[in-house]
């Protein structure tokens, strides 16, 4: 069961680990001290359990007036995170209101999850 974070200094330690588990694992460019940042200014949310953590974050679409819960970070010592933690990030959508719920990956399959689609694909070229 997933409990979002209160004390974020008090819990950083063990939210920290789980990030740089994950980013281990991936080539994501931010670092743990950017989530931490983005959550003491009130823009981000963590969210934990005995086996991992969600980072989120509530993006407003003035044009289409909705709101989508962006899971920023997912890591679970079970594996996949998002599917592990699915029906957790569906009732924290819902308790936000959020319309939809949007992630990224560089994992191919992740529209294999039930219940997922892929949407617009990111392109990206550095300059």
């Amino acid at each position: 069961m997933m409990r979002i974070v209160t004390d974020l200094r008090a819990e950083w330690p063990r939210i920290r680990g789980y990030l740089e588990a994950l980013l281990n694992k991936t080539d994501y460019e931010w670092i743990p001290e950017d989530v931490y940042m983005e959550c003491r200014l009130g823009r981000a949310a963590v969210f934990i359990s005995e086996d991992g953590c969600l980072v989120t974050k509530l993006i407003r679409d003035e044009m289409f007036d909705e709101t989508t819960l962006f899971v920023w970070a997912a890591f679970s010592t079970h594996g996949d995170a998002i599917a592990h933690y699915q029906p957790e990030v569906v009732k924290i959508a819902q308790s936000a209101n959020a319309a939809k719920i949007q992630f990224t990956s560089s994992r191919r399959g992740m529209d294999k999850l039930p219940d997922w689609q892929q949407g617009d694909t990111i392109y990206e070229m550095r300059v």
